[in-house]
Formats: structure tokens, C-alpha cells, sequence
């Protein structure tokens, strides 16, 4: 039985995507040629200080301005050998947690998670997340366009080498209201934000669809998913699933041609009554990444 609810992407979120990029790619070009800009020059901020952590440190860094909206980045650095984790840690790990209390002019922030990898613990188990380190851009909506935006950030995150260990950051920053300043290395880390498309779409990379497989009403349900990848690619699947709930890392995709297939399957169920939730996929392919949302079944013996 087909899986129906897939999230439609408004046009407004892709043309803000390409706005964005154009204005970094612009700030980037005047960063090369003609020099940093004269509120650079005077000393603006834009960047906070490092706050050093268990093996990484964090800071964040500002973007371009266009009105109401402004583009900033949270960067992580990690030691040789240190591994953090993706908004869903895996197997194991610790969700990194935003508190953005003490922030002002600010109505809105969207964080934007570049595509992870999938790696391995030192036991063994599957984990969602970055070595070396990222840039995580964050897209700003200010309360008054005219005025500046002061951001304060208390960000508790994990870091993994040997054993998983809590860090916090405490960061302040406020950026220059400039449009033309930003970091260049932010638009590379929006590029590696995945694009948001629904399932059924044509192209390179691409959800084809989710079906649930039909098994016995005391296993817990399992699910096809579906997609195109580039030929010779190696394609990972990174499931989603709410709080109070588990899906297993589907593993190594079945690969035919251009076509891939991974075998979704639910680890464990919340104390819960909600025939429906939401299933959000992330799908990369080399240095493609696409993401969709769709709601399914979750309950053993629900169709």
C-alpha cells in the first residue's frame, strides 16, 4: 500500500535557497577582488570568539543581510580522530540542543543541516554525523528589518572518538548589518544543505517512492523506499522518525543500474496511539543530497 502525505516544497523556499547563494557568491567575489568591505574594516563582527570544548570548539559566524533576513553559521572543529553529530545521532549519540534565549530582533531561526556521512563508533554502531568538523548555516528572521539582530546561543552538542562526550558552547555575536559581508566558507556548507523535493520527482537523485511491506501483525512494520542515484554511485539513506520512536539504519542500498532500494524497519514503538507520524528521508549520492517527508504507519498490523 502506497504511503500518501508527501510535504510539498513551497517555490518561496527554493527561490529564497538561490537567493541566498547568490548574495555569498557575491560576498565571496568581493572578498577575492575588491577587498573586504569597509564594515569589515572598522572592526564589525563577524565572527564570535572560539569557546573551546572537549576535543572541538564552536563558534558562530555571520552571513549576508537582505532585510529581515539574515544568513549566519554555527562552525564546529573537531580534533584529529573527534566525530560530532547530525540533528538524528544514529545508533548512539547525543541530539545537539539550541538555546537561543537572550537573542534580540530575532523572530525566527531555521538551522540548516548539511548532509552527514554515516560512520561508525568505537563499538561498532552507526552514527550520523561529521569528522573534522561543519559549518551549520542558520537562516535568521529578524523582528524589525531596520535594526540589528544580537544572537546568544547556548549550544550543547556530543563529540565521539573513543566514547561519546557531552559539550556546550556559550556564544555571542552581533552581526554587521552590512548586506555585502559574509564568510565564504557558508556557502559551501548551504551547498551541502540537501534539497527538499517530494517523492515521485524525475531527476539524478530522487525519491521514486515508499511502500510498506506486508508482514505479520506482531513484527514491527518494515518499508521499501525507492530511489535514482547517479550510476556508479554509492547512495546512504538516513532515516528519521519523531522522538519516542526507533527505525534501524537501513544499511547498503540494492543497487540496479540507476535504480537503488533500501529496506526500511521499525526498532521500537512509543507508548502511543497515533496510527500516523512523520518519516522524514535524507538521501546522498557523492556530493548530491535530496531530503522528502511523508506520513506512514507506524504500529504493527496497521496497513
Amino acid at each position: 500500500m502506497s504511503v500518501s502525505g508527501m510535504i510539498t516544497v513551497s517555490r518561496r523556499a527554493v527561490l529564497s535557497r538561490v537567493l541566498y547563494c547568490a548574495l555569498l557568491a557575491n560576498s565571496f567575489a568581493m572578498t577575492l577582488g575588491a577587498g573586504m568591505p569597509d564594515a569589515v574594516a572598522q572592526g564589525a563582527r563577524t565572527e564570535s570568539a572560539w569557546d573551546v570544548g572537549v576535543k572541538s570548539r564552536a563558534r558562530l559566524v555571520a552571513g549576508p543581510r537582505d532585510g529581515a533576513t539574515l544568513l549566519a553559521g554555527l562552525e564546529i572543529r573537531l580534533d584529529p580522530g573527534a566525530k560530532t553529530y547530525w540533528r538524528n545521532p544514529g545508533d548512539s549519540g547525543l541530539s545537539p540542543q539550541f538555546d537561543w534565549k537572550g537573542s534580540e530582533n530575532v523572530a525566527a531561526i531555521e538551522v540548516l543541516w548539511p548532509a552527514p556521512s554515516r560512520l561508525e563508533d568505537a563499538t561498532g554502531g552507526v552514527i550520523y554525523g561529521y569528522k573534522e568538523g561543519v559549518i551549520v548555516p542558520l537562516r535568521i528572521t529578524a523582528k524589525e528589518p531596520d535594526k540589528p539582530v544580537r544572537l546568544r546561543l547556548a549550544f550543547e552538542y556530543g563529540v565521539c572518538k573513543d566514547i561519546c562526550i557531552p559539550a556546550s558552547a556559550v556564544l555571542h555575536l552581533d552581526p554587521p548589518t552590512d548586506r555585502s559581508i559574509g564568510n565564504p566558507a557558508l556557502l559551501l556548507a548551504l551547498n551541502s544543505v540537501p534539497e527538499r523535493q517530494e517523492s515521485g520527482m524525475t531527476g539524478p537523485l530522487a525519491f521514486l517512492g515508499v511502500e510498506r511491506i506486508v508482514t505479520d501483525e506482531s513484527k514491527n512494520p518494515e518499508y521499501i523506499v525507492v530511489a535514482t542515484i547517479p550510476e556508479g554511485s554509492e547512495p546512504v539513506l538516513f532515516p528519521e522518525v519523531p522522538d519516542g520512536w526507533h527505525m534501524r539504519d537501513p544499511g547498503k542500498a540494492r543497487i540496479n543500474g540507476t535504480e537503488a532500494m533500501f529496506v526500511l524497519s521499525m526498532d521500537a514503538a512509543a507508548k502511543t496511539t497515533e496510527d500516523r507520524i512523520k518519516l522524514r528521508l535524507t538521501l546522498t549520492a557523492g556530493d548530491q543530497a535530496v531530503e522528502t517527508e511523508m506520513m506512514i504507519s507506524p504500529l504493527a498490523g496497521t496497513p
